[in-house]
């Protein structure tokens, strides 16, 4: 009975030792490993060699990397500084011939060029503004040349096969509207962009959701206008609007309240300068009648201003 316990014991003992040698072993490796990814030196190494590689923006995140373990050592700091004036100066000649590309019409190579750009600067804001403006001309560019091909092919069939002339239309519609939407909420050029709002409307004047958008979009740059002191660009959004609106109960009042309130605010500029500047007081009610013809009060202040 004593033999076989003393045999247990035994290899209690071996399996004990040989799961503590393990435990050791792998200590001593991964203490090993921390240590060299501790030292500066190493990301100095690979820093460098990606450097040569042109790999310029990797070459960065290891010196700043070294830095952080080693923020003595001035030579990281001259390098960092040097490989940030060389990306700087890099992505600056990018930008230049991605915007001459630009100007010559080579819209592929520009767009290369801004990538590049973006490969040494990830957070290049001019460069991811430049891609977003290729990206609305070429979208607009491709969707303005399917209208006019719709557009084409609907004339030359209209008077041979009417069917086909309607779906042509119908696909010349489409595409009018998908050019328009593609614009998002924030054109990039909000004049052009009224301008084909009012072109699709002028010939698709059913299209009640582009006609509110147009309307609203105008009322938008009434209140611009009008916070600018541009009262008579004011005075043409709003009419615009209103033609854009019509038969919309609703957006016309919306309209006229602001109409009125435009007036308001003039009468009261009027009043406040009626004392020190009368003829300035003068114009502001006349442009106040502009937008509240009805307005009686403004109407009052002008003949007595008058009869002075």
């Amino acid at each position: 009975m004593k033999e076989p316990i003393r045999l247990l014991s035994l290899f209690v003992c071996v399996v004990i030792i040989l799961v503590d040698s393990g435990c050791a072993h792998d200590k001593r490796r991964g203490s090993g490993a921390s240590g060299a990814y501790a030292d500066p030196a190493i990301w100095i190494s690979t820093a460098e060699a990606h450097e040569r590689q042109g790999d310029l923006q990797r070459a960065l995140f290891e010196y700043r990397v070294a830095r952080s373990l080693d923020k003595q050592d001035a030579a990281i700091d001259r390098a960092i500084s040097r490989l940030e004036k060389h990306i700087a100066e890099k992505t600056r000649q990018l930008m230049k011939l991605g915007k001459k590309a630009v100007r010559q019409g080579k819209l592929s190579r520009a767009r290369q060029r801004y990538l590049e750009t973006l490969s040494l600067d990830p957070n290049h804001k001019a460069a991811l503004a430049a891609l977003r403006k290729l990206d609305e001309r070429s979208s607009k560019r491709s969707m303005e040349k399917k209208v006019t091909l719709s557009q084409r092919n609907s004339k030359r069939r209209g008077k041979r096969q009417k069917g086909s002339a309607h779906e042509y239309e119908e696909e010349a519609y489409t595409y009018s509207r998908q050019a328009i939407l593609q614009a998002g909420d924030r054109p990039a050029n909000i004049l052009a962009f009224i301008e084909e709002l009012e072109k699709h409307v002028k010939k698709y004047p059913r299209d009640q959701e582009l006609r509110r958008l147009l309307s609203k979009t105008l009322m938008g740059q009434a209140e611009k206008s009008y916070r600018a002191g541009k009262y008579n660009d004011t005075l043409n959004h709003l009419e615009r609007a209103e033609k854009a609106a019509s038969g919309d109960k609703t957006k016309i009042n919306t309209i006229t309240k602001t109409r009125k309130e435009f007036a308001k605010g003039l009468y009261i500029k009027g009043v406040r300068s009626s004392r020190k500047e009368p003829k300035q007081a003068l114009i502001y009610w006349e442009q106040a009648l502009k937008f509240d013809p009805q307005d009686k009060r403004t109407r009052l202040r002008i003949q007595n201003m008058q009869t002075m």
